[in-house]
């Protein structure tokens, strides 16, 4: 009888291998369909198999089937996770300058700054406001209802320089929020303004996408005369007093310095970077 407990169960139905089997052997008694064995602990090894076999609970595909349906796949009543949106400030624009998020909901929007100087991000209609650091990554959360609403740098001259955007709030919540890399091209056409005061350019550190064509736009504040040159572009724009003039820069990806060439002024401390990504 050197046959497995699973063998045993392929082999023969369960209730005929226990009558089969105690049918042969003393202490048993079969009864219609119920077997009954006085002494199970002294029964032949047979019989004692045979006992185990029919006291064993037998599976069912339909019942294991059904549970498995019952079984919702992982996650699957679980709503749809919050979105993220994330709007870097640069000197001195938005990336992106454009994002739509689903109207009446809670909408998570990360806020670093990538620029030299500080920074903010403002929606009047929402009532947010949240001033940012150089390198610093603040975060603050939307609910708004549908329609178009203006953000903002509230920085003193940072609104007037282009640091402006579009946020749209979505009826029906079908919109997705745009990530900051759908919203490139936009930025990439962002403009830049580096203003000339007596004697320092503000901002002194101005960050754009590499190989990319940027207008700069270049106001001189001061009383003298002043100047924007890169050499390393092969670049000098003469600024008059009170004048604005603009260029396009493309620069290869890496880092620039702009000075001004007035005799003195960079010396006097006139000079800034240009850093292309």
């Amino acid at each position: 009888m050197g046959l497995s407990l699973k063998k045993w169960s392929m082999l023969v139905p369960t209730s005929a291998l226990a009558v089969v089997l105690l049918a042969a052997c003393g202490g048993t008694s079969v009864e219609g369909d119920v077997t009954r064995v006085s002494d199970v602990a002294n029964a032949p090894e047979a019989v004692k198999l045979a006992t185990e076999v029919a006291s064993m609970p037998q599976a069912s595909p339909e019942a294991g089937d059904a549970a498995a349906a019952e079984t919702p796949a992982a996650g699957g009543d679980t709503a749809a996770a919050a979105q993220e949106v994330t709007v870097t400030s640069y000197d001195i624009y938005f990336d992106p300058k454009e994002f739509t998020i689903p109207a009446d909901t809670d909408v998570k929007v990360s806020l670093p700054n990538a620029g030299a100087a500080p920074h903010n991000f403002s929606i009047d209609a929402l009532n947010v406001s949240v001033d940012i650091a150089p390198g610093e990554t603040k975060d603050t959360t939307l609910k708004a209802a549908a329609g178009d609403y203006e953000y903002y740098c509230n920085v003193p001259g940072h609104k007037e320089a282009g640091m402006v955007g579009k946020m749209t709030a979505a009826a029906g919540g079908a919109a997705e929020a745009a990530p900051a890399d759908a919203a490139a091209p936009a930025a990439a056409a962002a403009d830049v303004t580096v203003t000339s005061y007596d004697i320092y350019f503000d901002p002194k550190e101005v960050t754009i996408p590499a190989a990319t064509d940027v207008k700069f736009i270049l106001p001189n504040a001061g009383a003298a005369p002043h100047n924007f040159s890169i050499d390393a572009l092969n670049l000098s724009v003469d600024i008059a007093p009170g004048e604005t003039k603009d260029t396009t820069i493309n620069a290869p990806a890496g880092e620039h310095e702009f000075y001004c060439n007035v005799p003195g002024h960079k010396e006097a401390g006139m000079v800034g970077k240009l850093i292309a990504k």
